[in-house]
């Protein structure tokens, strides 16, 4: 059996990584749009590492079974099946090939953590802001570039007025997270940010329920809006359970970072709908 090394995922994140992620958050809360289909070599590094770390594990490697893959699927026989010639690949449609091999080829050698490479390559590819995601081996394209310009910016620039800035710091804090690839701490702080917001505008009440019963008696709710604001409250109960049962420290959970952008998203379009002030028709009687 071949060394395995130190899983990257349990390394500390060095200074130069936490900058570099704490200035893409700032330039997406500027309103820049970062996603793109382009992979940069750090990215490629990354991927290369998380292949040869679970490649490490198996006597006999897979590069056998790449380039069978290789030569059925592709028709190509000259592919290097080796992690350290992937980090130059400038081609995106081969390196999103190689991504899926890689993805199968630990699969069909029986591996249960297969999956662990998965979780590892869209962790890198959300904090490169690569526009792909991996679901079940397989690619599929992914961009919240619409949602970004549609609801994550509006929001941030509604908050940055001062009566909002604590709410602005912690929906900044939530982007921040899900470019760390923390999913929990993500959709605590936005539902925290949600709340933030509630007590700026006024609204009575020391939990988001009671903020909710408060929104809704002064119009700025509807009554089925009342649906939409009660499953925020559930989607942050069942977050804050599974860390708890988890481990926050070890940052386990179950939440996904799909998981984070839908919270962040939901929450935003729901402030900028109650910070609007505009109250909302109510059904005729």
């Amino acid at each position: 059996m071949r060394r395995v090394g130190i899983a990257c995922e349990t390394c500390r994140m060095l200074w130069s990584e936490r900058k570099r992620l704490a200035e893409i958050a700032e330039r997406e809360a500027a309103g820049d749009s970062l996603w793109t289909d382009m992979f940069v070599l750090e990215a490629l590094t990354k991927i290369a590492d998380a292949w040869a770390y679970e490649e490490a594990k198996e006597y006999d490697g897979i590069q056998e079974d790449l380039r069978r893959i290789f030569a059925a699927t592709l028709g190509r026989v000259d592919l290097e099946t080796r992690p350290e010639a992937f980090r130059w690949l400038t081609d995106t449609d081969l390196i999103l090939n190689y991504i899926e091999a890689v993805w199968f080829c630990l699969k069909i050698k029986m591996r249960p953590d297969h999956d662990a490479f998965e979780e590892r390559v869209n962790g890198i590819l959300n904090s490169h802001r690569i526009a792909f995601r991996m679901v079940e081996g397989r690619i599929v394209p992914f961009s919240s570039d619409e949602l970004h310009v549609e609801v994550v910016e509006p929001t941030l620039r509604l908050l940055m007025v001062s009566q909002f800035s604590e709410a602005h710091a912690v929906y900044l804090k939530a982007l921040k997270e899900i470019a760390a690839n923390d999913a929990a701490d993500a959709i605590t702080d936005a539902g925290t940010a949600l709340q933030a917001t509630m007590k700026a505008l006024g609204l009575a009440g020391h939990s988001l329920g009671a903020q909710i019963t408060d929104a809704k008696k002064r119009d700025l709710l509807a009554p089925h809006d009342q649906k939409l604001a009660a499953g925020i409250e559930k989607f942050l109960d069942w977050a804050s359970a599974d860390r708890s049962e988890t481990g926050e420290a070890h940052h386990s959970s179950d939440a996904e970072l799909a998981d984070a952008w839908l919270m962040v998203h939901v929450v935003g379009a729901l402030i900028v709908r109650l910070a609007g002030g505009t109250a909302r028709p109510q059904p005729k009687p």
